[in-house]
């Protein structure tokens, strides 16, 4: 007879004690997801760590800590989104409540993935739908651990998305199956919880770092940062004011050693394009590209329909043609707005992402909200040829660079993975400070 099974004070007893050791679980995860967060991305950080995301998760030991690990890691990776969504949308209530939003999904995101029991086939299974689940959820879930493996095997391409998976199981199931069968009771605490430790200080002693120098030159490519603020409104003279000096900086960077066959500008840096604003064009820009030679990309939003928007990029070719690429996905909620009459912008993640911009340079355009987004990413990888990645970007709305610096390291994590040269492109708050016409520079205001 089990006597102690009988007793009504130590059954309370075990109780209580098994829900402590959650609620520290609980904690604990939320803590180590927060860390995770700050060390992977910001000025100065190792997007790397982000490949230790899944195997803090898989260690969980309740659903409930899982999906901590989930919400708070990627609250820390957006922690600039409450000063941000703040801005854009005039609330401060607004931009916490989008905050916690993305923790929410998050957070259900790794909850319902989680396995509850410990079997090699639900822990490996459960790993895979982890990733894939978190590519396509990427829209709204930032900081995927792939863009971290961009880091750790730069240029390895699909055998580098095929390690991800591979490695990621490999390592899961050990840690949750392998070690605790070894070390019966014990396994977990005493011995995965401290090889994880060691594997976050390792894994980015190996890894390469987000280059701050990099991302503004390829070849005879070179991109335009700027410091413009909000978009203009339609018809102001701040549009003719903008296509002016773009214009300018243009024909500033051409011709000489050195020189730029094809300038980018920031997304939406003109704010929307109407037909009446061509004249300006053509008297600012192709005025001066037909004696330079020289290619202007540059981002606006044209209009297709009553309140429906793309997000494009318009080339404007020295021979006085044009054409425009848009966007497959923009941001959900301030830009993605299927319910709006008045304004939204649609999205088609099939859609052609890739430009020939002349002298055999075929670019893939990603446009802000999409720098967040590996499964875009890798869609063109796998459907169009092209030899460089361009990313355009309108952060006017932060308030800081830690939102530039986030969002560039997913674009250069994912070019580095499959080898790819890059620049980025973007416009942020406006700044009182002179105009910077330097080539190692190019930032205008």
């Amino acid at each position: 007879m089990n006597v102690g099974a009988q007793d009504p004070g130590l059954r309370l007893a075990l109780a209580r004690s098994g829900r402590a050791a959650k609620a520290a679980a609980f904690v604990g995860l939320a803590i180590a997801g927060w860390c995770l967060g700050l060390l992977a991305w910001g000025e100065g950080r190792w997007p790397a760590v982000a490949v230790m995301v899944p195997l803090f998760w898989i260690l969980a030991p309740t659903r409930w800590s899982a999906g901590a690990v989930g919400a708070v890691y990627a609250m820390a990776t957006v922690r600039f989104l409450p000063a941000l969504g703040g801005t854009w949308f005039a609330s401060t209530a607004v931009g916490y409540a989008l905050w916690a939003a993305i923790g929410l999904i998050s957070g259900g995101l790794f909850a319902l993935c989680w396995p509850r029991k410990s079997t090699h086939a639900r822990v490996i299974a459960a790993c895979v739908i982890l990733l894939l689940a978190g590519l396509l959820l990427s829209v709204v879930v930032p900081g995927h651990a792939i863009v971290g493996w961009g880091y750790v095997l730069p240029g390895r391409g699909w055998f580098g998305v095929a390690a991800m998976f591979v490695a990621t199981a490999a390592l899961g199931w050990g840690l949750r199956v392998g070690l605790p069968a070894r070390w019966p009771g014990r396994g977990r605490g005493w011995v995965a919880w401290p090889l994880l430790a060691a594997l976050v200080v390792l894994v980015p002693v190996g890894a390469e770092k987000p280059d701050p120098k990099a991302g503004r030159v390829a070849g005879q490519v070179g991109a335009i940062n700027t410091a413009w603020g909000p978009y203009p409104e339609p018809g102001s003279m701040e549009v003719i004011r903008r296509v002016t000096k773009i214009g300018e900086a243009t024909e500033t960077l051409a011709g000489g050693e050195g020189g730029l066959v094809t300038v980018v500008f920031p997304e939406a840096i003109i704010g929307s394009y109407e037909s009446s604003l061509f004249p300006v064009l053509e008297n600012e820009i192709f005025y001066r590209t037909r004696q330079t030679g020289q290619t202007v990309v540059l981002g606006a939003d044209v209009m297709i329909g009553r309140g429906r928007y793309q997000n494009a990029a318009i080339i404007l070719r020295p021979d006085g043609t044009s054409s425009w690429i848009a966007a497959r996905q923009s941001a959900p909620f301030g830009q993605w707005r299927p319910w709006s009459p008045e304004f939204h912008i649609p999205s088609d993640w099939l859609a052609p992402s890739v430009v020939a911009l002349g002298a055999g340079v075929r670019a893939r355009i990603m446009f802000c909200h999409e720098e967040y987004m590996p499964i875009l990413h890798l869609l063109s990888e796998a459907r169009e040829d092209h030899n460089l990645v361009i990313a355009i970007s309108n952060l006017w709305a932060a308030s800081d660079g830690v939102a530039n610096t986030v969002q560039s390291a997913h674009t250069e994590g994912m070019a580095r993975l499959f080898g790819r040269p890059w620049i980025r492109s973007v416009n942020s708050a406006a700044v009182a400070r002179p105009v910077l016409a330097n080539r190692g520079i190019m930032e205008f205001n």
